[in-house]
């Protein structure tokens, strides 16, 4: 139940962003490779579900023949590629790029106007022609694996670290902090940004936090109250941490925390309340 309103929450945020004038050409490349996927997943469930067969057992649900399956194939694979050859595409697959623009691992919405209206129906024609030629590998007696293709990663509609971090900082130098206060909280958001990397605030996970936390462990006095200017020093250290963060760091002890240089940096929990809840690992 949870996975579906997550799922539900997802597609109305999704849709209401405004549509777009054009899709990148690496947007459309992988539509297609997702679309391939679900035709081939599409596949796997029709021969799970079994073939009509007239000396066999009467099925649940109507469902055709091996022959008739195989045969419809065919046909619809030709037409695809008499049209394909000449740039052409079915209505159909108009049809279908509007459905697939509203999947959840998709999520997109194009202005009535955009040329890619023509560039995506000929890409899903073309993932259609390619699933075919496997589907009748399979039809054949051939192995064909389904690819597990990943979707588009949604668009944040949250700001960059960075500009949250601005505007955090500005707000509370202008009703409580003084400039001591700023300079450190500064700094340390600093190394944050230098380490971890810029992102968009719903992009960060619990993860970033316990690396942060490990490269602090091992850092000298003079880099944690280096400003923000010198924040390469700390990058620096992630490639004597290398091996360490590889391997995944732990979450510290409050000894360790303690044993740290200056004490564990207060900056990322003070500033948490200013990130939004995800609803899940994700979030500040």
């Amino acid at each position: 139940m949870d996975q579906r309103f997550t799922a539900h929450r997802l597609h109305l945020a999704q849709q209401a962003q405004p549509a777009r004038e054009e899709l990148s050409d690496e947007e459309i490349k992988r539509i297609g490779e997702v679309y391939y996927a679900a035709l081939l997943e599409e596949d796997d469930e029709t021969r799970l579900r079994g073939f009509y067969e007239e000396d066999g057992e009467l099925p649940e649900e109507p469902c055709p023949t091996f022959e008739e399956y195989t045969l419809d194939h065919e046909v619809q694979t030709k037409v695809d590629k008499h049209l394909h050859a000449r740039g052409k595409v079915r209505d159909f697959y108009l049809d279908e790029a509007e459905e697939v623009l509203s999947w959840t691992n998709v999520g997109l919405r194009l202005k009535p106007g955009s040329p890619s209206w023509k560039k995506l129906p000929l890409t899903l024609q073309a993932a259609n022609i390619k699933a075919a030629k496997d589907i009748k590998a399979r039809n054949q007696g051939d192995v064909v694996e389904t690819p597990r293709t990943p979707g588009l990663e949604p668009e944040s509609l949250t700001p960059l670290l960075s500009q949250a971090v601005e505007e955090w900082c500005q707000e509370k130098a202008r009703t409580s902090w003084v400039p001591k206060t700023e300079q450190e909280q500064r700094v340390w958001m600093g190394h944050f940004l230098a380490v971890i990397g810029d992102r968009p605030l719903d992009k960060y996970t619990k993860a970033d936090a316990r690396t942060f936390k490990g490269i602090v462990c091992v850092m000298s006095s003079n880099e944690i109250v280096a400003p923000m200017r010198n924040s390469s020093s700390v990058v620096s250290r992630v490639g004597g941490c290398d091996e360490h963060l590889r391997a995944g760091l732990p979450e510290l002890t409050p000894r360790q925390l303690e044993s740290t240089p200056q004490g564990p940096p207060e900056a990322l929990p003070a500033f948490s309340p200013h990130c939004p809840s995800t609803g899940g690992s994700a979030g500040c």
